[in-house]
């Protein structure tokens, strides 16, 4: 995909090529990556911009922000976050919805049809997925690293009428 991400606190690059940081990304989001594409045209996918205007929204909120105790969202979550779609999702998927946690992570949420895809970041190393595809359910939590559970999760997204 030519939509990538570095991440200076981690000391390395996805892509080395040359790369153009896009505009607009918060100020606290650009301290952790830098959302990069390498196309000829700087084109994104067509749900990245959206998927922005929400994480902007999500850094926005204060801590407390569900009326308990609710802590910040973590900005290495959000770049993690990210980092998962930018791997995983074709561009003509539509956007997933944003949500928050209360333990300062963030979940990407998705339903085509008889498809749901629940994809939580309660920390930059990992992530829980809830899978639920004509009927079954798959709920399973693994390393970032392990990309097979979320690409099986979307392929069913993008093949559900």
């Amino acid at each position: 995909m030519p939509l990538t991400l570095s991440d200076p606190d981690a000391g390395h690059e996805f892509l080395t090529d040359d790369a153009v940081e896009v505009e607009g990304a918060p100020r606290r989001l650009r301290s952790y990556i830098s959302i990069k594409t390498t196309e000829e045209s700087g084109t994104l996918p067509a749900w990245f911009r959206p998927v922005l205007a929400e994480v902007r929204r999500l850094l926005a909120l204060p801590a407390g922000w569900d009326s308990y105790q609710a802590r910040r969202i973590d900005p290495k979550c959000i770049g993690a976050l990210l980092e998962l779609l930018v791997r995983t999702i074709p561009s003509d998927l539509p956007p997933p919805r944003l949500d928050a946690t209360s333990k300062g992570g963030v979940v990407a949420l998705w339903q085509k049809g008889t498809t749901e895809i629940e994809l939580e970041i309660p920390a930059p190393d990992r992530y829980r997925l809830l899978h639920v595809h004509g009927g079954r359910e798959e709920e399973c939590e693994v390393l970032a690293t392990d990309l097979r559970p979320l690409m099986r999760a979307i392929d069913d997204l993008a093949h559900t009428a």
